[in-house]
């Protein structure tokens, strides 16, 4: 984003923002599809077609859990504002978006029954949670105050004319996107509860890894003469004839 003022001499406040958007998540508890429930053993001698009765399946694996979006990168900022006068007030705000939440995996499918002549068998592992998405990158800001030559050629007088007007810029290391939480693991299926070959539950799924934050961005703020000013706009104009 360039803004490219003429004259800026009855300035009082001026707003730039440029955020990133925040990327979508999921809600805590919100999971991946659980694992599918195990096959209970049937009983010898009870089932015409199997008669010597059916041996237990164990639980499916959880899902995997659905990565969170990745927030969006902040508009960089470039500002010429020629004779704003002491007191004004300048706001950027270039944060970069933060990172959705990854979703939490899905629970582990239930461990099939025993029989009275088969085992049970273990309940399925927990799938694991989805990433957690990127922040997005902060905004650079460049802000070039066009300021009388008169003025510009003696540094006390530049520097008091940048100090006399007030600038808020948020887009440094501290306000950048943050990454989403990793999903939760999926919770282990359970085990068969009956018979004499009780089996044990599935591992639980591992949380998602966070994800990256989105890198700082640098301000800076600078006088700029009247007359380099006046030649950088006419060879701006002569580039857009071009």
């Amino acid at each position: 984003m360039t803004i490219n003022a003429l004259d800026a001499s009855g300035l009082q406040e001026l707003r730039v923002v440029g955020n990133g958007r925040d990327g979508s998540g999921y809600e805590v508890g919100d999971r991946a599809p659980a694992g599918a429930s195990g096959r209970d053993a049937l009983d010898c001698g009870h089932s015409l077609r199997y008669p010597a009765g059916r041996e237990a399946t164990s639980g499916g694996r959880g899902g995997t859990g659905q990565a969170g979006q990745h927030g969006t990168h902040a508009l960089d900022v470039l500002l010429y504002l020629p004779n704003v006068p002491p007191g004004g007030h300048v706001v950027i705000e270039a944060n970069g978006g933060k990172g959705g939440r990854g979703q939490g995996g899905g629970n582990g499918g239930r461990g099939g029954n025993s029989s009275n002549c088969h085992d049970g068998r273990n309940g399925g592992p927990g799938g694991p949670g989805g990433r957690g998405g990127d922040g997005g990158d902060g905004g650079n800001v460049f802000v070039f105050l066009i300021v009388p030559d008169d003025v510009y050629s003696d540094v006390a007088k530049r520097d008091e004319r940048i100090q006399s007007i007030r600038f808020d810029i948020t887009n440094n290391s501290e306000s950048r996107g943050s990454g989403g939480d990793g999903g939760d693991g999926g919770n282990p299926g359970r085990g068969a509860l009956i018979g004499p070959g009780r089996r044990t539950s599935g591992d639980p799924g591992t949380d998602g890894p966070d994800g990256a934050d989105g890198a700082p961005a640098r301000s800076q703020i600078e006088a700029m003469s009247q007359s380099a000013y006046l030649q950088f706009i006419a060879q701006q104009m002569r580039s857009f004839g071009d």
